[in-house]
């Protein structure tokens, strides 16, 4: 009994393209048959110029550039698209999905920001939507997530390029600088890193793990997000002496009102957290559900590999006939999403001031006046004839936009800060987060 081939089209060919055609052309790709009685053709190869060098090796008959004659063959049943950005990857898609193709795309970007009209469409035209490329290392607790009784908290490391770099910074006392240009030359990060360190990257993949944990698809106003541009060696330094790691981790939580709080920022969590596992490109993620407890998975998060097997953990969720995997939750049941930075946390604040006597009870007047408690100050020795020092202090519980509020304030004590302070959240383990009044 021959097996059933099922007929690929790839939009794009980058290293996550290559990547896919080498599974699919691999030896491994011989256990596709074996194990489902299925095999996947690659019939198309959409890019912008069919006749590259770069191309060499692989059939010239497959690259075209021609969008509509790939969407219209019948002998086209999966459509990958892993080219990127919103246009005009959103309109091919769309398309496909009208023309009654299965769709699998690895764009975290689309999916976080239209995944709802994506995925509508695909329900209303009865068509498979595959996007666990686009949660990349979370992946194979995707379908665990949603099928979850009631998830209390996800948080994770989402970004392998931003973790690499706070690794690199951990492990050599390197500055951001210097580790973010070992991360491009490694080619962990692109010649534009803003999506990775500035924390966008994590913001959609948190979009779609909370859709999947809560069945509430948060917008980017629903979402604090900030990155690690501001993070320094000497702040990883300090962190370590209190029994902390910095992370770019992305947190959705119920809060004690039972409304939702999202952010993505670095942050200051425990040594001993399973999320400080996940070292280099690695991705990590931790899943609180009431009925099965605590869950956690590390998997390599950043490269080709890593999307290409999420890819086929999609194609073989297609095999299996597996519905479109979008939770909706009536609207009166689901959660509502609280104000933007109502959240009550615990800080870590630096600053720099002038080296002079006074300068740190200047500080904590602001503070104070704004009802901020000082849990801890460190204050390491300067020099005598250095004209500036550094200042540590972790302070709250408190909410986040009053602590904006006080450093303003600070800012404004020009005879003794200098330059801008830097705060982070300090996650404690198994912390409840309660809602401001």
């Amino acid at each position: 009994m021959s097996n059933t081939t099922y007929g690929v089209a790839l939009l794009g060919f980058g290293t996550v393209g290559r990547g896919v055609y080498d599974l699919l052309h691999s030896g491994a790709a011989l256990a596709i048959p074996q194990k489902h009685g299925v095999d996947f053709k690659v019939k198309h190869i959409l890019v912008r110029t069919p006749k590259n060098p770069r191309y060499s090796g692989i059939p010239a008959n497959l690259f075209s550039k021609d969008i509509d004659s790939i969407i219209k063959d019948e002998a086209v049943d999966i459509v990958v698209e892993v080219m990127g950005g919103i246009d005009p990857a959103k309109d091919y898609i769309l398309s496909a999905l009208k023309a009654g193709k299965a769709v699998i795309t690895a764009n975290k970007d689309l999916m976080g920001t239209h995944g709802e009209e994506v995925a509508k469409k695909a329900k209303e035209h009865g068509c498979f939507l595959g996007y666990s490329a686009a949660i990349t290392g979370a992946h194979q607790l995707a379908e665990s997530i949603a099928n979850s009784v009631r998830v209390r908290s996800l948080r994770g490391v989402f970004n392998g390029t931003s973790n690499y770099i706070l690794t690199r910074m951990e492990e050599e006392n390197l500055d951001f600088d210097v580790a973010l240009k070992e991360a491009q030359n490694a080619g962990y990060a692109e010649s534009d890193p803003s999506a990775d360190v500035d924390g966008f990257d994590t913001q959609y993949k948190l979009t779609l793990l909370t859709n999947l944990a809560f069945g509430v698809f948060l917008h980017a106003d629903d979402i604090h997000t900030s990155g690690i541009r501001n993070v320094r060696s000497r702040d990883i330094k300090m962190a370590a002496e209190l029994g902390y790691k910095i992370k770019l981790v992305g947190e959705t939580r119920l809060n004690s009102d039972g409304k939702l709080e999202a952010q993505v920022g670095a942050c200051l969590i425990p040594a001993d957290d399973l999320l400080n596992r996940a070292r280099g490109i690695n991705n990590a993620i931790e899943v609180d559900d009431y009925l099965r407890g605590t869950q956690g998975l590390i998997a390599e998060g950043a490269g080709a590999k890593p999307t290409a097997m999420a890819i086929y953990s999609d194609l073989v969720n297609f095999i299996k006939g597996k519905s479109v995997l979008w939770p909706v939750v009536k609207g009166g049941d689901a959660p509502k999403v609280s104000t933007r930075k109502k959240l009550r946390q615990r800080f870590y604040v630096r600053l720099d001031v002038k080296n002079s006597p006074g300068s740190l009870a200047e500080i904590a007047k602001v503070f104070s006046r704004r009802s901020i408690n000082i849990g801890s100050v460190f204050q390491p020795e300067a020099d005598e004839a250095a004209e500036t020092a550094g200042i540590v202090v972790t302070c709250g519980p408190t909410v986040r936009n009053i602590l904006e509020k006080a450093l303003n304030d600070v800012r404004e004590l020009t005879e003794v800060v200098i330059g801008e302070p830097l705060f982070l959240p300090i996650i404690k383990t198994g912390e409840t987060l309660e809602a401001a009044a």
